[in-house]
């Protein structure tokens, strides 16, 4: 008998002491059949197949629009040598307030009801690269993921960032294709061949510009799903403790290193769990919790006296053009910060409710 982890719904609260509908396992943290994993230790019922599918392309395709279009703003923006704040500034800002409200709302605090919609609304936002919205388990199994020797939970987790790629891809060849429409549209004037010659160039250095700031807006709209697909497979959750209680001959589920949250019947590092957070996990975490944050830091201050070259603005405005020259590196701060509120939203089964509460206040 084990006592329903931190608030969630998965089991029945009348004294039958059985799961909920759609949940079995250990902790009922795993999802019956028919039906996928949307967070930690939370089942919902999958849809049929088609409408699944169907919203899901729907939701990328409204991501993938989203995000050429606040690319394209970027680019422009870059390019204007005035403080006055733009378009994409105020994107970026409402960005990084949806991420936070989807990382307050992956906490396991009893919220009011009307807090939980919020949250769900805004995680709808991120539903294509993140999984909240729409759990990727159901998409998975409906297309036999079952049938193959690795495990459904890491499929999970490398779909994840195959949607990132795609989505990346997906945006630039949007805005290639917008980019050869404009000059179809005005290569229709005449134009001598020296002319052709140069704006060919110029087309070129164009194409590529956007495809780096494609980068650096991708990276700032799924950081946060980024860390937290890494950290993820170091987060685990205790069940049974052979040393202590009344009855330890009665604690089955005992492994030292407790049992991986994201599928709740896998012991933390063993088997195949070890060889993915070591081969996988880490490598993601050096590069998305370290390596992105100093190569911001890095490439900020040893540019701090070309902040003002035209040439560095076009490219990489977008990280300091909300700051003063002196806090240009403080887009280092912020990766920093939701680094560390991602990770609180990780491992927050360790602690209580509370306690959860005062940390992430704390990484604020």
């Amino acid at each position: 008998m084990h006592k329903c982890p931190l608030f969630t719904r998965s089991c029945l609260a009348n004294g039958s002491h059985a799961c909920e509908q759609g949940y079995t396992g250990p902790l009922c943290g795993a999802c019956a059949d028919s039906y996928g994993i949307t967070a930690p230790l939370q089942c919902r019922k999958c849809m049929p197949t088609g409408r699944q599918l169907g919203l899901y392309v729907l939701l990328v395709s409204a991501t993938v629009v989203f995000m050429a279009v606040t690319v394209q703003l970027t680019w422009q923006d870059n390019q204007q040598a005035s403080a006055s704040l733009r378009p994409s500034d105020l994107i970026k800002v409402l960005i990084q307030y949806l991420q936070y409200v989807v990382i307050l709302g992956s906490m396991s605090v009893p919220w009011p009801p009307f807090l939980r919609g919020m949250f769900a609304a805004a995680g709808a936002v991120f539903g294509a690269s993140s999984g909240e919205a729409l759990s990727l388990d159901c998409l998975l199994q409906q297309h036999g993921a079952s049938k193959h020797k690795l495990p459904l939970a890491v499929q999970r987790q490398l779909l994840l960032y195959v949607a990132a790629v795609a989505s990346y891809a997906c945006v630039v060849l949007l805005l290639l294709a917008a980019h050869w429409m404009t000059r179809v549209v005005r290569s229709t004037c005449r134009r001598t061949s020296s002319t052709r010659s140069r704006a060919t160039t110029t087309s070129s250095r164009v194409s590529w510009g956007k495809a780096l700031v494609a980068v650096l807006v991708l990276v700032i709209f799924a950081y946060p799903t980024l860390v937290k697909g890494g950290l993820s497979f170091f987060a685990c959750v205790q069940i049974d403790d052979a040393s202590k209680g009344p009855h330890t001959e009665y604690a089955a589920l005992n492994h030292p290193a407790g049992y991986w949250v994201s599928d709740i019947q896998q012991e933390c590092f063993a088997g195949w769990h070890k060889q993915w957070a070591l081969g996988f996990g880490i490598p993601v975490v050096v590069l998305f919790c370290v390596g992105v944050l100093l190569g911001v830091w890095l490439l900020l201050w040893r540019n701090s006296s070309r902040l003002g070259d035209p040439d560095f603005r076009q490219y990489c405005g977008f990280l300091y053009r909300n700051y003063t020259e002196s806090k240009a590196w403080w887009e280092a701060v912020w990766a920093v910060q939701t680094a560390l509120l991602t990770a609180v939203s990780v491992f927050h089964f360790t602690c209580k409710p509370t306690m959860q509460s005062l940390v992430w206040a704390c990484c604020c």
